[in-house]
């Protein structure tokens, strides 16, 4: 993968990691769905799978520019992604929600496509 599909894809990753964080709680829970607070195995499986998105971005991040590099690229995309989401969820939340969803899914369709061709 190119330089600019990592950077894109690895913020992607970490938008999409922090929604699904997101999610677990009960506030930013109800402004999406409202069907109400998660449940404790349900919250327990979004931040399992929010954790495992922002570390795919990090794999991606070191596999490109090395430990030492890929690191603080990865904490700096960390951040513009919660900025970014505080500002989605607070804004525009319903359809930031959707934008950043779509985002997430090509960038983690990208990601295992460019990691099965190799």
């Amino acid at each position: 993968m190119s330089l600019w599909q990592v950077m894109v894809c690895a913020l992607a990753l970490c938008l999409a990691g922090m929604l699904v964080l997101s999610q677990a709680m009960d506030r930013h829970c109800d402004q999406l769905v409202s069907r109400g607070e998660p449940g404790p195995v349900l919250r327990v499986v979004l931040r399992l799978v929010g954790a495992a998105l922002m570390l795919l971005a990090l794999w991606l991040c070191t596999g490109l520019w090395g430990a030492a590099v890929g690191v603080i690229v990865w904490l700096g995309d960390l951040c513009v992604a919660a900025l970014a989401l505080a500002w989605l969820l607070a804004y525009m939340p319903r359809p930031g929600a959707v934008l950043v969803a779509m985002g997430g899914l090509a960038a983690l369709a990208v990601t295992l496509l460019a990691a099965f061709t190799e």
